[in-house]
């Protein structure tokens, strides 16, 4: 068959061009006589160059149709070369390598001629069929070319691939790939991580180009562009783009300090954490550019911004979109805690919503970043660390305002700090008010323009349309009374129109706008929308209050504790406490102590005029414990209050007193008498009487809850002087002060009662009576005539209502030789059993070393090496001492440790106390010797393995901690320890790779239905949960713990049962978990089953499941801080492979975890407790078949899934449905980890 370079061979002619018979190919001819055939030819799949010669950069590829652009995805995406012919279709033309030619667009080019709507469904312009588009590039077969858009677009783009990366026109652009001049237009292009209508995943350089259609995934999700390495300038998105985290309108994530420049976004961004109307969230700066578009993030997670989540530097930008969150919420940054970062010259006109760290600005400045010359005119609001400018603030804020007009918070965190962040009226924001004489300087006209009636506008800003349009919508401003601000307008006011600004009302009955002439018509809410030719609006939300001023007051008569009935002045009742705020005419409910009578009342603000002599109290608390007893409310005299206190709380020492209406403040008088003026309160701590001034405004007061504490402390004892059996004098007393750490004054029991010493002589206290930071002291001093051996006792301190402190006193007496008394006996070989046959391994000594009894057992390494190979393989040596030593130390040498470990035998300590069973190859004897930093000899390493009673002060640390957490110690703590000698070097081998048994000793008696769980004894004496579980032998009980390090262990037991969870589904589990100190409550002994969980928390849980130390890695998360009180666990989340974050910087830690990023972390969890779990081919999927909605899971969650399907850890919501994307709740959680320690057999 003939060939052609570039077309496909369709048959035969009798005429070179075609115009004869034709012939097709494989048919049966019969020929009469001889007949010449030219082959016909039909234009393949080929890019089309315009001229004979290829040249990169004059004279590139050329796409002219669907089929060009098909057959260069499809040649990028395999590695292969372009094939293209010249202008005139002949041949002589050659190919070029399609990863890294250049391509230019002479026409639009559409790929499916319907629309899209925004949730994807397909409008036909025809009978045509939905074709799906295949990006441009992959992670294997990058694009390294040029592709030159030369301004037009290509449209109907169609791309539904949740579960794949890399998505859009182009899919993955490598280091020298440029996408240039092009726009993506009426598409609809959804995909998992790296999604952008123009380009998923660019390492190269993105520059003018654009996006209309709708944009979706999961992580670094942008308009334009998902994730940019270099530069991208001049581009714009229309679209709407929702997502996960880092969702941006141009870009979703930026890794690079190169500049994302000159970008604007139009678009509603919506996603769960940081989320940007200009980019996610990256490294890289933002200059000149702004968003208009509607920005969300609804996740816990936080990190909401109109131009950025989180900031690097910020030059030149602007927000007049709405931005709304939860935390970490601002005009321009939702937080500014990257490193470099800096925020000049830039502005917010949008609304600022969110709970907490919500700023007009910026909603979080960390340590290190500044914000220099900016303002903020939008309105701000939440719950929490709220600011007109930041929300709060580490950093430097400097030459900030906001227009307190439009915005009633304060500054920073609600207060205007000079020279930061000021709040100024509306008049003195607009014309030159704000302008800097020097040019130079932040304010000046190099970087701001000024004009009249107009807020200061950017200088530099690019101007092409509509950024000159939304500019001058952003600057307009809307001019109140003085005395109003947006959300209480009782005035006529008057709007911005300077550069084209046309305004409308969207309630006209509440304001009338004509002609751009605002005109009040009743009380209620208006929302005034700006625009400028009818391209892109600013909002601006107007609340219009009655023509009167009505005061709000407490009425005495009424009053009930904790619920204060409000009443007008004309003694109808309302059903808030307004605080003194301008009151609507209208129609109310009636409430009776919080509850709706059914009644209403009708306000007539007419009737009401006269206020000035009257009070507005608002009551604000911390505590239920405190309430206000209003006593003469009503009256022009002055305004007298009583603090109520309740039982067991103390009358707080001050309070706070804010006025309303009085420009001098409030100032503290030290008597009755004095507070005389108006702006004087006087307040006796002794009795709770509150006399205020009069004042003719409302007042607020605040209170803290002073709870009663009868609390002490005790300073600790050095250990005395050991001294040698038949000593004369004791070791020389020592003096132990007690101090009152609490708010009441306390009466002390003498510690010589409470005490009854045979071994201390307790002396008398210098005072009874302990005063509220007062102290009290007493003597302990050893007795003479004690016998050898340790004398350690802990001395107790009682007080009046149940305070107590302790104090632990410590002495050893020491036999009469100079050293350690040691006696060493060969008892014809120390007897161990291996593979239970008994043999002779080598011999014991005791002595007595620091006032310890030593029992040594020395290993014979020849008989050992006899043993092991008689025995062959897998062998188990138990070495038994039963003694009731304090230390039992078991010495071997490196050497007998390697035979071991080629045996793949495990030793197997056993003492009274505790039975130790470690696998040779746990010691890793190779690295240790390598550790001693040259050649060593196994034989010369000595290994000792020890179980040692710990120490009294030990004891003493453990029962404090008992007594502050509320649990029993049910067996003393154990100490085991295995250390590796070198001459004069020691190695402790503190970390295993895999679970090491051990077994402490229950003693007779012990309730078993009283033991909850093993702890590890930390060295302040804290404790933390190791997975435990009870065992039998030879009618012995034991605690089995397994624990990945050495350390000191002790058995407890803990009940724990929630009151929320009594007729919960999972209440066993909850309450089980709780008392092994695995999940925590959340106040009041409840647990909040139902409630959503973090990733931080869920991390924090299954480490403490672990029984893994928190803090034994290394935190690499940007958004994980040093002062985090999650920051250990994630570190050794990390360091154990149990997590890896969204990417190597981010983790989410206030992210809500979803049940398959929780099944994720559990299957990784289970590669450290076991079982493995291995599957048949098609195993994995299959198991997640049965559940219907097993597609809606991530790619990379699907095997983890699958392993908790496989082992019963996860069973799903019901029988079909997995709920993968489910936020998963406290007791989903507690469930699964109990489940995860039953499987392992862990507990």
């Amino acid at each position: 068959m003939p060939v052609r370079l570039g077309y496909s061979f369709t048959g035969w002619n009798t005429e070179s061009n075609g115009s004869g018979t034709s012939y097709s190919v494989g048919a049966n001819y019969t020929m009469d006589a001889s007949l010449t055939l030219y082959a016909t030819w039909e234009m393949g799949l080929s890019v089309v160059n315009i001229a004979s010669v290829y040249d990169a950069n004059t004279n590139p590829l050329a796409i002219t149709s669907v089929a060009d652009l098909a057959y260069l995805a499809q040649q990028v995406n395999v590695g292969g070369n372009i094939a293209y012919i010249d202008s005139s279709y002949t041949d002589g033309s050659g190919s070029i390598t399609a990863t890294t030619a250049s391509y230019k667009l002479t026409g639009d080019i559409i790929l499916n001629p319907g629309t899209f709507t925004e949730a994807g469904a397909y409008i036909q312009a025809g009978s045509e069929s939905l074709q799906a588009w295949t990006p441009i590039g992959t992670s294997t077969h990058m694009f390294n070319g040029n592709f030159d858009g030369l301004s037009h677009t290509v449209s109907g783009i169609y791309i539904n691939q949740e579960a794949s990366d890399y998505q859009g026109l182009f899919g993955y652009v490598g280091t020298n790939g440029v996408i240039k001049n092009v726009g993506t237009v009426n598409s609809y292009i959804y995909g998992m991580n790296h999604v952008g209508g123009v380009v998923g995943y660019n390492q190269g350089i993105t520059s003018t180009c654009y996006n209309t259609g709708s944009v979706g995934g999961v992580t670094n999700v942008g308009g334009v562009a998902g994730t940019v390495m270099k530069s991208c300038s001049d581009s714009y998105n229309t679209g709407n783009v929702s997502g996960g985290n880092n969702i941006g309108g141009v870009v979703g994530f930026s890794s690079t300090g190169q500049p994302i420049e000159n970008c604007y976004n139009l678009g509603r961004i919506i996603g769960l954490s940081r989320v940007g109307g200009v980019k996610g969230t990256g490294y890289s700066p933002i200059i000149n550019s702004y968003n208009a578009g509607t920005i969300i993030a609804t996740g816990n997670g936080g990190y909401a911004g109109g131009i950025t989540a989180l900031s690097y530097a910020i030059t030149n930008c602007y927000n007049t979109g709405s931005v709304t969150g939860t935390s970490k919420v601002g005009g321009i940054a939702g937080s500014n805690m990257v490193v470099g970062g800096t925020i000049t010259s830039s502005y917010n006109s949008g609304s600022v919503s969110g709970t907490t760290n919500v700023g007009g600005v910026v909603g979080d400045v960390d340590s290190g970043r500044t914000v220099l010359a900016s303002y903020n005119t939008g309105s701000v609001s939440g719950t929490s660390n709220v600011g007109g400018v930041v929300g709060l603030n580490n950093g430097t804020i400097t030459s900030c305002y906001y227009d307190q007009q439009m915005c009633t918070v304060g500054g920073i965190n609600g207060l205007d700090v000079i020279g930061q962040a000021e709040g100024k009226l509306t008049i003195e924001m607009t014309g030159t008010q704000l302008q800097d004489g020097n040019v130079a300087n932040p304010w000046g006209v190099n970087n701001w323009i000024f004009g009249e009636s107009i807020y200061p506008r950017i200088n530099g800003t690019k101007n092409m349309l509509p950024t000159t349009d939304v500019a001058y919508i952003s600057v307009a401003p809307v001019f109140l009374g003085s005395e109003d601000v947006s959300t209480a307008v009782k005035t006529g006011f008057t709007l911005g129109t300077s550069n084209g600004v046309n305004w409308t009302s969207g309630n006209a009955s509440v304001i009338s706008v004509v002609g751009n002439n605002p005109s009040i018509v009743s009380g209620g809410t208006a929302v005034l929308t700006a625009t400028v030719n009818g391209s892109v609006s600013k909002k601006v939300t107007i609340g219009v209050n009655g023509s009167a001023m009505v005061t709000v007051n407490k009425d005495g008569s009424l009053w009930t504790p904790g619920e204060p009935t409000v009443t007008l002045k004309n003694d109808a009742t309302l059903a808030v406490n307004v605080n003194g705020a301008r009151i609507p005419s209208g129609t109310y409910s009636i409430l009776a102590n919080g509850t709706d009578t059914g009644s209403d009342i009708i306000v007539d603000t007419s009737d009401v005029i006269e206020t000035l002599n009257y009070y507005s109290i608002s009551y604000t608390k911390s505590n239920v414990s405190y309430a206000f007893e209003p006593v003469d409310i009503l009256g022009a005299s002055d305004l007298t209050l009583s603090v109520l206190q309740d039982v067991g709380y103390s009358l707080p020492s001050s309070i706070s007193v804010t006025m309303f209406g009085h420009d001098g403040g409030m100032t503290s008088v030290a008597s009755a008498a004095e507070a005389y003026t108006a702006g004087e309160y006087y307040y006796n701590a002794s009795t709770g009487v509150v006399k205020i001034a009069k004042v003719n405004g409302a007042v607020s007061i605040s209170v803290a809850a002073v709870s009663q504490t009868y609390n002490m402390t005790a300073s600790a004892l050095t250990v005395f002087d050991s001294q040698t059996v038949g000593y004369a004098s004791a070791p020389v007393a020592q003096t132990v002060t007690i101090t009152n750490t609490g708010n009441q004054a306390i009466t002390l029991t003498e510690p010589a009662t409470t005490n009854a010493s045979s071994n201390y002589d307790i002396g008398t206290l210098s005072t009874t009576t302990l005063d509220v930071s007062g102290t009290a002291t007493f003597t302990v001093q050893p007795k003479t005539g004690l016998t050898v051996g340790p004398y350690s006792e802990t001395i107790n301190i009682a007080g009046t209502n149940s305070s107590a402190t302790s104090v632990a006193a410590q002495f050893t007496v020491i036999a009469a030789s100079s050293g350690n008394t040691s006696t060493s006996k060969n008892n014809g070989g120390t007897s161990v059993i291996v593979n239970d046959e008994t043999n002779s391994v080598g011999y014991v000594e005791d002595s007595t070393e620091e006032g310890k009894m030593v029992t040594k057992v020395i290993v014979d390494e020849g008989k050992l090496e006899s043993i092991l190979n008689k025995q062959g393989e897998h062998a188990s040596v138990i070495i038994s001492v039963t003694t009731g030593s304090d230390v039992a130390s078991f010495m071997l040498t490196g050497q007998m440790i390697k035979k071991m470990e080629k045996h793949q035998a495990a030793l197997e300590i056993r003492t009274p106390s505790a039975t130790y069973k470690l696998p040779a190859s746990e010691i890793n004897i190779d690295a240790i010797s390598e550790q001693f930093g040259t050649i060593v000899m196994l034989n010369d390493i000595k290994v000792t393995i020890e179980i040692e009673k710990t120490s009294q002060g030990t004891t003493v640390l453990l029962e404090n901690s008992a007594k502050k957490g509320e649990f029993t110690i049910v067996a003393p703590p154990v100490k085991f320890k295995v250390s590796c000698t070198y001459g004069e070097k020691t190695i402790d081998v503190s970390k295993f790779n895999s679970y090491v048994e051990r077994r402490v000793a229950i003693a007779e008696g012990v309730d078993l239905g009283k033991i909850t769980t093993g702890v590890v004894v930390d060295a302040d004496g804290t404790v933390r949960h190791v997975p435990t579980k009870i065992m039998i032998i030879d009618g012995k009980y034991f605690a089995k713990i397994n624990s990945l390090t050495n350390s000191v262990y002790s058995v407890i037991w803990n009940p724990i049962e929630f009151k929320d969870v009594v007729n919960h589904w999972a209440k066993d589990e909850i309450n089980d978990m709780g008392s092994r100190m695995i999940v925590n409550g959340v106040g009041n002994d409840t647990f909040s089953p139902q409630r959503e969980i973090t990733r931080a928390e869920f991390a924090a849980i299954v480490i403490r499941s672990l029984g893994l130390q928190p803090g034994t890695g290394d935190n690499n998360f940007l958004d994980v801080n040093q002062t985090d009180w999650y920051l250990p666990y994630i570190e050794t989340a990390y360091a154990y492979g149990i997590v890896s974050g969204y990417d190597k910087d981010h983790f989410g830690p206030m992210d809500q975890i979803t049940r398959e990023e929780a099944m994720t972390m559990v299957a990784r969890a289970m590669k450290i407790t076991g079982p493995q779990v291995e599957f048949m081919a098609n195993e994995a999927e299959e198991l997640l078949v049965a559940f219907k909605d097993a597609q809606q899971s991530s790619v990379w969650s699907r095997e983890s899934m699958a392993i908790c399907i496989k082992t019963d850890i996860v069973s799903g919501k019901s029988a079909s449905i997995l709920a993968p994307q489910d936020k998963i709740t406290r007791s989903e959680v507690a469930v699964i980890i109990r489940r995860l320690l039953q499987k392992s057999n862990l507990i």
